[in-house]
């Protein structure tokens, strides 16, 4: 059985810059076991800025 309590959550954002004024454009996530195992990959979205 998976101990889903040691499970990780990864979440990588792709910014327009690093100052406070800057936005997300894309996200992705992937979830991995406490030994780095991928058990699962989130959607990859971009952000479209209106």
């Amino acid at each position: 059985m998976i101990d889903k309590e040691k499970n990780l959550v990864w979440i990588d954002l792709e910014m327009t810059g690093l100052g406070d004024e800057h936005v997300i454009i894309e996200i992705a996530s992937l979830v991995t076991d406490s030994e780095l195992r991928e058990l699962a990959a989130g959607p990859v979205l971009a952000i479209h800025r209106t």
